[in-house]
């Protein structure tokens, strides 16, 4: 009887036991799961794949093609492309160098006629970045003082050669007039093709020219998210 009573008391403790155990063992309620993937992080939690570069950030771009106000007017497209990677503000890449920018020329036009030192006018508008295939709006505007160009003259052109030519023949005509002879006519057709030489240089024009693979930089005017 003895002994009856002893195993009983033993295979007693033995299931209490083993239900503390199973008790300890169990999730408390409300406990976050891993994930499936063994990452601990919960599906909101996971690192996002879009990325955002801020308004403001520094876009750095190489026009393709050479910009000349005689070749070109307003309205005229222009390409250009991301030279350097544009990074979010976690350091990831928003905007991969190559992405392609387009333009537009909103304002081009040479110097002034006669005007030897003063510059023409030009104005780019950014109207747009291509990134992985879509297309984001980003309007900036970069003036003259915001784009390295250089300033070329036209030399003499159909109407100016025109001058030179008149003011050569007026000459020699003034000096057969005056000094009835030979001399007197050369000299003169050389007095005025000076003459037709100073309204040609008066009216000449620089043009502005903007060489391909110029480097330009703008801020971006709002903010943009890829993915």
């Amino acid at each position: 009887m003895t002994t009856k009573c002893i195993s009983i008391g033993l295979l007693a403790l033995s299931l209490a036991g083993c239900s503390k155990g199973a008790a300890n063992d169990a999730t408390p309620a409300g406990t976050a799961q891993p994930s499936a993937g063994g990452t601990g992080l919960s599906r909101p939690e996971r690192e996002s794949s879009s990325r955002t570069a801020a308004s403001g950030t520094t876009v750095e771009v190489t026009i393709r093609d050479e910009i000349s106000s005689r070749q070109y007017s307003a309205g005229h497209a222009v390409e250009g492309s991301v030279s350097r990677d544009v990074l979010d503000d976690r350091g990831r890449v928003a905007i991969p160098a190559g992405s392609g920018v387009s333009l537009e020329i909103t304002k081009i036009s040479p110097s002034n006629a006669g005007d030897t030192r003063g510059e023409g006018t030009l104005e780019l508008t950014v109207t747009s970045i291509s990134v992985n295939g879509a297309s984001h709006a980003a309007r900036a505007i970069l003036g003259i003082n915001d784009i390295p160009h250089t300033m070329k003259g036209r030399g003499v052109t159909k109407g100016q050669g025109t001058d030179l030519a008149v003011g050569a023949a007026v000459g020699a005509l003034a000096g057969q007039l005056i000094g009835k002879n030979t001399k007197s006519t050369v000299i003169g057709g050389a007095v005025g093709a000076v003459g037709g030489g100073a309204v040609a240089v008066a009216g000449a024009q620089r043009d502005i020219i903007v060489a391909a693979g110029t480097h330009i930089s703008f801020a971006l005017p709002q903010s943009i998210t890829v993915k």
